[in-house]
């Protein structure tokens, strides 16, 4: 839901869901495996769309040190933080 809110422009609704999946993935101790890189990738495209750019870097930062912590380098969502992190240049 916070990738398609974020996507809508609903940007505070998309921080809820983003935060709150980001709490069930540490609560389950979940938060060490591709789908959690990838939340933090998603968070950081939405505080770039919200011009929140430092909290932005910071998100991709740890998404990237995330996946390449897990192996996870041929992961999809790897190639799109790539891509996404080289369109901000």
């Amino acid at each position: 839901m916070g990738k398609l809110r974020h996507e809508q422009g609903s940007f505070v609704e998309a921080a809820e869901y983003f935060s709150q999946a980001n709490a069930t993935f540490k609560a389950e101790g979940t938060d060490n495996g591709p789908a959690y890189a990838w939340l933090l990738q998603m968070q950081g495209a939405l505080c770039d769309s919200m011009g929140r750019y430092d909290e932005a870097t910071d998100f991709l930062a740890k998404a990237k040190t995330r996946f390449e912590a897990i192996g996870a380098r041929g992961h999809p969502g790897y190639l799109v933080l790539e891509q996404y992190t080289a369109s901000r240049l």
